[in-house]
């Protein structure tokens, strides 16, 4: 197998025995020696691949243990209303909308399905309806999906393509609202209503939620995971992520954790669970999960309230900053403690969750080679910094699969 080393460096392994290193020599997927520059330069034989970090900064790879990859994969499939950012009044959300739907490259006749809506974020006022996703396009079906997923509202395509109108009944359950004058739906329906509508609208096709998918992994990537587990896949969704790993468009590792169910093809027995298949695994269910270790709640980068990808270096700045509350000022030794116990949580902590942890969470020889490059050290940098730390690369199973080039794009 191919020898790569990388050198001149400051290794941070989350190790006990040797917390820190200069230098790691890779061989193939897994990690071969971690020592000194010198130490690895004389362990190379010819055609080995020498990558100097000069100076940066080098992790075990991130683990992240409660992930809504789902919610990311679903946020690329479709479009977004969620408030946030300038995003804040009805006519921005038009605009925002109507540039969403214009950038779709489906079929004239596909519907757009927008998620996250919440009335109140837009000003007071009354909530959107029929004749307002109109001004956004008459001949596509329109479909706007509140925060709650127990109503939506549709254009006038949409009830057209459906079949509901004035004369439709309202079904057991549910409600299609209507103007009082003329009895015509207004477009918002709920409860049952809703659900059925749903059930009828043509979802998108294959290739799009793949690369719903394919794009939730680079976003995850870009922060420096390598592994992350899901709480709650329904079978629909476990029989997706399924998919995509046997048409290699999981690069990380990824293990839902799907909801019983009598037709889905599981549980597995143990032995099995813990079995790849080409990075993907399935894991257990935590229907009741509140916790939240990994999504940071991070504002997005859209002109609407789109999540973005958990910041597992600002998460470590907000559990360092929640202890230092707690126990008062302490030396800046006792704050390197801290970010150090921090990291160990995301890394080594992680992988004990999820039972990897003889080959995941620390850099060890014989371990995976799953690693992440940071700008600077987490252990050096002030609390202010920690959350401003950049990834520079992510690295599994010793294939690069997200690098940031000076301009801030990535490279694969």
């Amino acid at each position: 197998m191919r020898q790569k080393a990388y050198i001149n460096g400051q290794i941070l392994t989350m190790d006990r025995g040797r917390p820190e290193a200069e230098a790691l020599l890779l061989c193939g997927k897994r990690i071969r020696r971690v020592g000194s520059t010198e130490e690895i330069r004389g362990l190379l034989r010819a055609g080995a691949r020498v990558v100097d970090l000069e100076g940066r900064t080098m992790l075990p790879g991130f683990i992240c243990t409660n992930a809504s990859f789902m919610a990311m994969a679903y946020e690329n499939m479709f479009g977004n209303a969620a408030p946030g950012g300038f995003c804040n009044t009805r006519e921005a959300l038009l605009r925002e909308l109507s540039w969403q739907e214009a950038g779709r490259g489906r079929k004239p006749g596909a519907w757009f399905v927008a998620l996250g809506y919440e009335p109140e974020g837009y000003g007071r006022g009354p909530g959107l309806e029929r004749k307002d996703l109109d001004r956004i396009s008459r001949g596509r079906p329109i479909c706007l999906v509140y925060a709650s997923g127990q109503a939506g509202i549709l254009n006038s395509q949409g009830l057209l393509r459906l079949g509901i109108g004035r004369f439709t009944p309202d079904p057991p359950g549910g409600r299609i609202e209507r103007c009082p004058e003329t009895r015509m739906p207004t477009g918002v329906l709920r409860g049952t209503a809703f659900f059925q509508a749903v059930e009828r609208m043509e979802g998108p096709s294959l290739r799009e939620a793949l690369q719903g998918v394919e794009r939730a992994v680079d976003l995850f990537a870009s922060r420096g995971i390598t592994t992350l587990a899901e709480a709650v896949t329904e079978a629909g969704e476990y029989e997706m992520l399924h998919l995509a790993s046997l048409v290699g468009r999981l690069r990380l590792d990824v293990i839902p954790g799907p909801r019983p169910s009598p037709e889905a093809r599981f549980p597995l027995s143990l032995p099995e669970r813990l079995r790849y298949h080409r990075h993907c695994r399935q894991g257990s269910c935590d229907i009741n999960s509140n916790k939240c270790s990994c999504f940071g709640g991070e504002p997005g980068n859209r002109a609407c309230g789109r999540k973005a990808a958990p910041h597992m270096l600002g998460l470590v700045q907000q559990a360092v900053s929640r202890q230092l509350e707690k126990r008062g000022d302490l030396s800046q030794e006792g704050q390197r403690r801290l970010v150090e116990e921090a990291l160990g949580v995301v890394t080594m902590g992680s992988a004990i969750e999820i039972f990897e942890e003889r080959k995941k969470g620390s850099i060890l020889e014989g371990k995976l080679a799953d690693l992440v490059i940071l700008d600077r050290n987490p252990l050096t940098s002030s609390l202010g910094e920690l959350g401003e730390i950049q990834v520079l690369e992510t690295i599994k199973e010793g294939k690069s699969i997200f690098r940031r080039l000076a301009g801030g794009d990535k490279e694969r």
